[in-house]
């Protein structure tokens, strides 16, 4: 601004800034210690509450220096951190006091009591808050469920008693951190717990195969049940005083299933005797001498295909009736079915509305669209690669048919593939928001009309109208002779004007984060599953899928062809692509 006569860059700046009435004070360079502050951690201001960063995990090989090396690295940063510790059970014989566990309630209320005390200590000059696991979790880690980190990253199948966390508006405001020597042992620690059933060997194990067996189907199939005021008490709790409780209400299990298998008898006896599925047992010999075990009693009733209410069972698959048959999600079927619908490479990583609006079209659970919200706020790579959007002033562009106006663009350069490729060409049609992209070595003007002519002309026929920058990869000689060789209108936008080009501009900037969110340096490879994502989500815009726009008929998607294939991904999917550090 020193500059007698600006010109070029800071000339426009001039003019850009000359209508706002702004006074320029002068910072020293010793008070600016974090130059890339865009890229880390803020310092807080005066008078807001400290950035704090929250330290969770079990005990490991490593931690100690892990710890070290972190509050070094914010401390070059000029943030002030202070580690608020325990005595771990390994480096002190004592033991922890055991907390009352009358109920799972009030175990949950002393660990989050536990918690917001020592939150409270923090002083208002720290930046930074590393916290440490509470003596209660670390006492009930190797008997309980992780209650723990349950409570701290709310996600799946936990969730929160939003009623007692004092805390919780700054819990949401906290960067999360599992403290482990790999970062992933944590994570898949839980998922085994929740979804491996037959191998709990952390806590102790329930002793009546009979009991889970009966309580499962229970929890399964409680619209089956006339008496539901005696059966939804019924649930399995990873302590033996749950059991032994439950237990005593029910001293006879099995004369206690059998009547709530009569209570459904009529409905099992018109399907009998209409497709005779039941032909091989009696209901009048479901007594307490019968062989037949629970297990296949369940498979009777399965195979009978009995529908009651307003969900239907066929093929051990549960299915809510309506206009659409939707299929009922379990819940240790939702980690794998997020894991295909967001994390996966076909899905893309995109937002809350757009995966939601995806899923209720074939799926339905109790609190769909809460636990979406849930896992997608808690998704590590959505975080660290998402961005708030601004609304801009629109200026719509007039449109008749599909393929009549396109938008095109260059993204890079980016990091260079194993094949070599460091660009991006893309194209949008402004009717059906289907988009077109190719990886690209160079972005030269002979790539660009080879990209026009076979995957636009060739594929979608000839638009009237052409909108892109005025780069020399489109604005040039070989451009002109395409666009006059197939009548097109070439439109070139204002310099320093992207928004005239706003749909493909947007475009760009989704591509690029789920492309990042995907990780992985070979980029390209995932380009053709982003499109694929993109095409198969509903658009803002128009609320319909651009694939449907241009097909009139809806994508098939991977979990279309077997539903099994649920069960599958929940037990086997790659913890690592979760997004859970």
């Amino acid at each position: 601004m020193s500059a007698k006569v600006p010109v070029g860059r800071r000339a426009r700046w001039v003019m850009e800034l000359q209508q706002y009435n702004f006074e320029i004070i002068h910072s020293p360079g010793k008070e600016n210690k974090n130059a890339d502050a865009l890229s880390r951690l803020l310092t807080m201001k005066k008078g807001k509450k400290p950035t704090m960063v929250i330290i969770d995990g079990v005990d490991g090989l490593g931690k100690t220096s892990i710890v070290q090396n972190l509050i070094k690295e914010w401390e070059k940063q000029g943030l002030k951190v202070r580690f608020n510790t325990f005595k771990r059970r390994r480096k002190d014989k004592e033991e922890f006091h055991k907390p009352k566990l009358e109920t799972e309630w009030k175990f949950r209320k002393e660990v989050v009591e536990q918690i917001n005390s020592r939150m409270l200590e923090y002083n208002k000059d720290t930046d930074i808050v590393i916290l440490d696991k509470s003596p209660y979790c670390e006492y009930y880690y190797q008997k309980t469920k992780s209650f723990d980190r349950g409570l701290i990253t709310p996600h799946g199948n936990h969730e929160m008693e939003k009623e007692i966390f004092r805390l919780k508006k700054l819990i949401d405001e906290s960067v999360v951190i599992f403290l482990e020597k790999d970062g992933n042992t944590c994570w898949e620690n839980y998922i085994g717990r929740e979804t491996k059933k037959s191998e709990k060997s952390s806590y102790e194990t329930l002793k009546k195969d009979e009991y889970l067996d009966m309580v499962k189907m229970f929890e399964d199939n409680q619209d089956m049940y006339k008496d539901t005021k005696r059966y939804s008490l019924v649930r399995v709790k990873n302590d033996d005083i749950s059991w032994k409780k439950v237990y005593k209400e029910i001293e006879n299990w099995r004369e206690t299933l059998i009547k709530a298998l009569k209570d459904i008898q009529e409905e099992i006896v018109k399907l009998r005797d209409k497709n005779r599925r039941l032909g091989n047992i009696k209901i009048e010999d479901w007594n307490e001498g019968e062989v037949l075990s629970i297990k296949e009693i369940q498979e009777e009733i399965i195979k009978a295909e009995i529908t009651i209410g307003k969900t239907g069972i066929y093929k051990e698959i549960l299915w809510k009736k309506g206009e659409r048959k939707l299929r009922v999600i379990r819940k240790y079927e939702f980690e794998g079915l997020m894991y295909m619908m967001h994390d996966n490479e076909l899905s893309g990583h995109f937002g809350m509305n757009a995966t939601y609006e995806k899923m209720r079209e074939r799926y339905y659970w109790k609190n769909m669209r809460k636990d979406i919200e849930e896992y997608i706020r808690t998704c590590w790579n959505c975080q660290v690669r998402g961005k708030p959007s601004g609304k801009s002033e629109l200026h719509p562009i007039k449109i008749g048919e599909p393929f009549e106006v396109i938008g095109i663009d260059i993204v890079g350069p980016l990091n260079k593939t194993g094949k070599g490729n460091k660009y991006i060409v893309v194209a949008i049609d402004y009717f059906t928001k289907w988009a077109e992209a190719r990886a690209l070595k160079e972005a030269t003007a002979n790539e660009v009309t080879k990209f026009l002519w076979e995957d636009i002309i060739c594929r979608h026929g000839c638009p009237r109208k052409i909108i892109s920058d005025r780069g020399t990869h489109f604005n040039n000689k070989l451009m002109e002779k395409l666009t006059e060789r197939c009548g097109i209108n070439h439109r070139l936008s204002t310099p320093y004007h992207p928004e005239i080009n706003g749909l493909v501009e947007r475009f760009n900037r989704t591509l690029c984060e789920s492309l990042a969110r995907l990780r992985g340096q070979d980029w390209d490879r995932n380009v053709s599953s982003v499109l694929f994502a993109y095409r198969t989500k509903k658009h803002k815009s128009s609320n319909m899928q651009p694939f449907y726009v241009t097909y009139s008929r809806e994508a098939k998607i991977p979990l279309d062809k077997d539903e099994n294939k649920i069960k599958d991904v929940s037990r086997n999917c790659n913890i690592k692509t979760q997004c859970r550090m």
